[in-house]
C-alpha cells in the first residue's frame, strides 16, 4: 500500500464533477455547482482527495 499525501485546502469546495470552485462558508454543509451536482461537502472532499492520491 501506498500513501499519498494530498493538501486538503479547498477539497470541499472544489466540485468533484467538473472542477469548479464553489467558495462557501464552512457552516454551509450542501455541495451546489453549477453544472448540477448536489453533494455534502464531506463526500465532495472525500471524492476529490480520492482523485488526488
Amino acid at each position: 500500500m501506498v500513501t499519498v499525501a494530498v493538501p486538503p485546502q479547498y477539497s470541499s469546495q472544489t466540485c468533484s464533477c467538473c472542477g469548479h470552485l464553489v467558495k462557501t462558508s464552512l457552516s454551509t454543509r450542501p455541495h451546489l455547482c453549477q453544472c448540477g451536482t448536489v453533494l455534502d461537502r464531506d463526500p465532495n472532499a472525500t471524492i476529490k482527495i480520492l482523485e488526488l492520491g
